[in-house]
């Protein structure tokens, strides 16, 4: 017995004593014994069969039948086994289809890799991502370090945090391409080539002095050793900015660069008299100078005073904001609202910097903005609304997609317009498709009566001559009709043209 057949379209194989039709065949009874598939087909007349019937192979009663089997006229073995070839030239079928099948497979396997190299570049490594952040004792190297750990666990890359001696240092590193991204306060000025990812946090400016030193207002900052941070750093330039304000420059005080953590060491040594912290509120550092008793922090005007000192500060820089550090801020201290001014840390990238790692960048800061709060309470205050004006870089695209990610389209957004433009397209369209539509009736009405107008003619006119030239009359004006678009050149028209020119032809045969 046959253990089956492969075929498409084209084969039919009657089993025992009944068949079973295939593709388009029409049932027929089983053959005799040995009796070739051509005798078949005299015998019973031919099947019919589909144009597209094929077939591949067959196997009958154990034996596999090749194409040369088929050419040679395949001989059908027993009654079971009946097998009716629908093309003349088999084999010719099956090498199309088996080249077929072949070149399918072949731009299977193509697509499979293509697809795999595709998933490959997407889940490639950006490579070495640094931001420039501060030095250790400040703010922005513990919360660089933070936010390289979120980046690293969403984005892929090698995220690193790196010391940096403050935000003017770090544009420069930005420029150099000694980092990719930074933290920097707000009051840098802007670089070209920066652009921003997201405002951060307000930075506030803590001026801590010794009791023991006299210095009750700004003024009293003059002959004084002030720590003004590092060289180079964000913190130096918004002293340098205060002091200068209140007059205090050259040769007035005793200036020095110092990182944090040295500066806090020699002002509790005695070695100092102020120093100039710029961090978020209840900074560790502050609050142990405060915590000793013998430390107080300096207010440089009176705050919400129309005119204090603090305003005409943020007149030479603008991007500074009046603010106050409230009472009891750090505990005990201090005793009443101290007036100072912030700046705001603002997370830059360089401008040349992949547009999907921005976005990927700021959707992860956003996205864990609750666990980066638990890791560093600065970023509790992390907000996707923010004012522009607070930063002196342009936003970078991949973070404006982000912010922009849920802004309606286009579309959406005149979806109204774009529906009131359709339906008058629409009734537009309508009337004047009613207007054609009128149009053709009346040009069907015309050719209608000049073609019972003529009929008549040739019915109730006896006079020949007359007739023929009532014909030739009626003609002219169809003729004159169709030039001024009163009636339609269409078939109606031809075949009033036609009986026309029929009956003058009779008539002059006559």
């Amino acid at each position: 017995m046959a253990s089956g057949v492969f075929a498409a379209w084209g084969a039919v194989v009657v089993h025992g004593s009944g068949p079973t039709m295939a593709s388009g065949y029409n049932q027929w009874p089983p053959s005799s014994a040995g009796e070739t598939p051509e005798a078949a087909r005299n015998r019973r007349g031919r099947p019919r069969a589909s144009a597209a019937a094929s077939m591949l192979r067959t196997r009958v009663d154990g034996q596999v039948y090749s194409e040369g089997a088929y050419n040679e006229g395949g001989v059908v073995h027993g009654p079971d086994d009946v097998l009716f070839l629908a093309r003349s030239q088999p084999p010719t079928c099956c090498r199309e289809l088996l080249r077929f099948t072949v070149v399918r497979r072949v731009f299977a396997h193509l697509a499979a890799v293509f697809v795999l190299f595709l998933l490959a570049c997407g889940a490639a490594s950006h490579g070495q991502i640094r931001i420039a952040t501060g030095q250790k004792g400040g703010t922005f190297l513990p919360l660089g370090e933070t936010l390289a750990r979120g980046f690293a666990a969403d984005v892929r890359g090698d995220f690193s945090a790196i010391e940096s001696p403050g935000s003017v240092a770090s544009v420069e590193m930005l420029g150099r391409g000694e980092a990719e991204l930074a933290l920097l306060s707000n009051h840098v000025a802007g670089a070209t080539g920066l652009m921003l990812v997201a405002p951060l946090y307000e930075e506030t400016l803590q001026v801590v002095v010794r009791r023991a030193a006299g210095i009750a207002k700004p003024l009293d900052l003059a002959a004084k050793r002030i720590a003004v941070g590092p060289s180079g750093s964000g913190t130096e330039s918004i002293a340098d900015a205060v002091l200068a304000h209140f007059g205090i420059t050259g040769d007035k005080l005793d200036r020095r660069n110092m990182p944090t953590v040295d500066a806090v060491a020699a002002l509790e040594i005695g070695e100092l008299d102020a120093v100039f912290i710029v961090a978020g509120m209840r900074t560790p550092a502050v609050d142990g100078l405060l915590a000793r008793g013998d430390m107080a922090l300096l207010s440089l005007g009176e705050p919400g005073k129309v005119g204090s000192a603090l305003e005409g500060i943020k007149l030479d820089a603008p991007f500074f904001s009046v603010t106050a550090i409230p009472e009891h801020a750090y505990g005990a201290e201090p005793t009443m609202a101290i007036g100072t001014i912030s700046v705001h840390a603002l997370l830059v990238a360089r401008a040349d910097l992949d547009e999907d790692v921005i976005y990927a960048i700021t959707e992860s800061l956003y996205s864990h903005k609750v666990e980066l709060a638990q890791q560093e309470r600065l970023l509790s205050h992390l907000s996707e609304r923010y004012d522009p004006a607070l930063s002196p870089y342009p936003l970078h695209p991949g973070a404006d997609r982000y912010y922009r990610r849920d802004e309606p389209s286009i579309v959406q957004r005149y979806l109204n317009e774009i529906s009131l433009a359709i339906t008058v397209g629409a009734l537009l369209w309508s009337a004047i498709s009613g207007l054609g539509a009128a149009r053709r009736q009346r040009q069907r009405s015309r050719i209608e009566t000049h073609y019972a107008d003529t009929r008549r003619l040739v019915a109730e006119t006896t006079d020949k001559a007359a007739l023929r030239e009532q014909l030739v009359l009626a003609r002219d004006k169809a003729l004159s009709e169709l030039v001024d678009e009163k009636l339609d050149a269409n078939d109606a028209y031809l075949i009033l043209q036609d009986y026309i020119n029929a009956r003058i032809a009779e008539i002059d045969r006559s």
